[in-house]
């Protein structure tokens, strides 16, 4: 390894090495490993962008100050030659890098074939790569040498370090971090900006380079605005013909991150690649994204309520954002709240308002644990905190809770309210500016509810907090002075939100909409849906139905209308024999185009006055099915 200021790259490398900060976790691994005297392998992986070069070159920085003799091979595509070889035979405690393993089997294989044994024994190989080491590798005869450091985006306090040693502090390191996600290489480009995001085109070459060129331009818009992209998403919004194939060859790019059932783009990436969309082809954008949005809202009314964290996603509006989703900030997660941390929360909910308060929200935690929702970070420190819960599963002495007895008495009174979530307690600790937090409290509180699609919601708001009136405005809270809460002196209001006849993810599904300038979707008649259903079945255009948006091209519109239906039969017909006839009915004489309308009554053994009155009843369930699912 050359000295340093041997040339200008290497200058900037040492300039770079004396800037870095944070992975102290990573380097005592990686120095471990580098004075067993066994020698062995380090293999460092993680995504584009996620500071695997940097580690690399702090890790060889350390390996020389105490004694180790560095070689660097540019790539694993050229065996070293055989001069280098000898070099590293006689060399002490020898150290050999490879910045850029490449990616595959056959590169994996390369290196635990023919580089590793041509090393000497007392040797120490560290590897970066963007995927982490194969099973083939961990499984051979090296597999108990490899020593694993995968990589994750840094947490706030290293994040603001790394932004301080390149000169950016106060309001523009702030807002660098919220927008940076942890990601070196994106708070880097935004210390040499002051602060300015950079331009979408550096970040897409920086993280994808030449990788997205083969995907198919529908399938990239897609994964530009979808969270997760699955298999019927990729069917019904980019009209992909094979979804399974598409899915496997997507989960093969280094940019993409696999989940069960469909795959997640680069979150940075899925930011470049929206900003050159909506410059170059605004309209499409527009379009995808409105298409997009009730592909998941008729999912997450058909029973995969879980959608709406993804539909919600799609909302721009940052004063939603900071309180509902959670598809953001890949740093943390929900799950339960762990007995040692019972402290914490009390120490908090004593700092904010009194013993009192605090007696009430230990009941609900020991007594109703299934209506307490913790946030963690990827260290396992606790993050944030809320007590809900929903009319259907209040406990026995839920009437008698100070805060949420009068809210209970209210939402009985009126029974059309029995699909009501209430929240006790919301507590984000730390920085609660846009730290994603509340967001995932709020989205997995409503998600465990107990009420699938719930319509009411009621809160406390702070008439001091911004964010919490912002949100409060932006999705038509309304105070309800009669239940506010006074606490020492302090006043906090009851704000009660009605999601509309479509509960809250039909709300989801209109904020997407009236960000778009597009009004919400209307209820459709018994005779539109009537019309709709003969205008499948005839191939006939439908200009100004409600059951799809105007402006369609004819295919998409007819497919956008089956799809529509076919999710309400699904939800509207049950198990019973009239039940399963009425949709054989429908099926036959509308949905299935394979079927002869004309043969129904001999197919289905009924005289044909009651397999069009069946028909008549089946389209009628159906239009009180389309109603509900708005």
């Amino acid at each position: 390894m050359r000295g340093p200021g041997t040339s200008l790259r290497d200058g900037l490398e040492d300039l770079e090495t004396e800037r870095f900060v944070g992975r102290e976790a990573e380097l005592r691994a990686i120095s471990a490993a580098c004075e067993a005297p066994s020698g062995g392998i380090v293999f460092i992986h993680g995504p584009a962008g996620i500071g695997k070069s940097a580690l690399l070159r702090a890790a060889l920085a350390d390996s020389q100050r105490s004694g180790s003799t560095v070689f660097r091979l540019a790539n694993a595509r050229e065996p070293p030659a055989d001069g280098l070889l000898r070099e590293m035979h006689v060399a002490h405690r020898p150290v050999v890098a490879i910045d850029d393993l490449g990616r595959g089997a056959l590169v994996q294989a390369w290196l635990a074939e023919t580089l590793l044994p041509n090393l000497p024994s007392r040797s120490v190989t560290i590897v970066a790569s963007r995927q982490a080491p194969s099973d083939a590798l961990l499984a051979g005869t090296l597999g108990s040498a490899v020593r694993t450091v995968g990589l994750e985006p840094l947490a706030e306090d290293e994040a603001r370090a790394l932004l301080a040693v390149r000169g950016l502090t106060g309001a523009s390191a702030e807002a660098a971090i919220e927008w940076g996600q942890g990601w070196p290489f994106a708070l880097v480009l935004l210390a040499a900006a002051n602060g300015s995001p950079p331009p979408a085109s550096q970040v897409r070459a920086r993280l994808a380079g030449e990788e997205l060129n083969a995907v198919a331009p529908e399938v990239l818009a897609l994964l530009a605005l979808a969270r997760i992209v699955d298999r019927r998403l990729l069917g019904s919004v980019a009209g992909v013909r094979d979804p399974e194939v598409e899915v496997r060859e997507l989960a093969a790019l280094s940019v993409v991150e696999g989940h069960p059932g469909g795959v997640e783009l680069h979150p940075l990436l899925r930011w470049a690649l929206r900003e050159e969309m909506r410059r170059s082809s605004p309209n499409r954008e527009r379009e995808l994204r409105r298409r997009l949005a009730d592909q998941l809202h008729l999912r997450a009314r058909a029973g995969e309520s879980w959608l709406v964290v993804d539909l919600a996603e799609l909302i721009e509006d940052p004063a939603v954002r900071w309180g509902f989703g959670g598809g953001d900030g890949s740093e943390l997660q929900a799950g339960s709240l762990r007995p040692e941390e019972i402290p914490r929360v009390e120490q908090a909910v004593l700092a904010r308002w009194n013993a009192a308060w605090w007696a009430g929200t230990r009941r609900w935690i020991l007594e109703a644990p299934d209506s307490c929702v913790a946030v963690h970070d990827r260290d396992g420190a606790l993050r944030g905190f809320c007590v809900a819960t929903s009319l259907p599963r209040l406990p026995s002495w839920a009437a008698d809770d100070p805060i949420l007895g009068s809210w209970i008495a209210h939402a009985e009174a009126a029974s059309s309210l029995g699909d009501s979530v209430l929240w006790r307690d919301v507590l984000a600790f730390g920085d609660d500016r846009d730290n994603h937090v509340r967001a995932l409290l709020n989205a997995t509180a409503a998600l465990r509810s107990g009420v699938a699609n719930p319509r009411w919601f009621y809160g406390l708001v702070d008439p001091g907090h911004e964010r919490e009136l912002a949100l409060a405005a932006a999705v038509g809270a309304r105070h309800l002075p009669g239940l506010d809460v006074r606490i020492d002196g302090q006043l906090l209001e009851c704000h009660l939100i009605d999601h509309g006849p479509g509960g809250l993810v039909g709300l989801a599904r209109d904020l997407v909409y009236g960000e778009l300038g597009m009004a919400p979707r209307r209820v459709p008649t018994e005779d539109q849906v009537r019309t709709a259903l003969q205008a499948l079945r005839g191939h006939r255009r439908l200009s100004g139905s409600p059951l799809a948006p105007d402006g369609l091209e004819a295919e998409e519109q007819r497919r956008e209308i089956r799809a529509r239906l076919s999710l309400a039969a699904d939800a509207a017909f049950g198990s019973s024999a009239e039940e399963r006839l009425q949709r054989a009915v429908l099926d036959n004489a509308y949905l299935d185009e394979a079927e002869d309308p004309s043969d129904g009554p001999r197919l289905l053994n009924v005289s044909r006055a009651t397999y069009y009155r069946r028909l008549k009843s089946a389209t009628a369930r159906l239009t009180r099915q389309l109603a509900r699912d708005l």
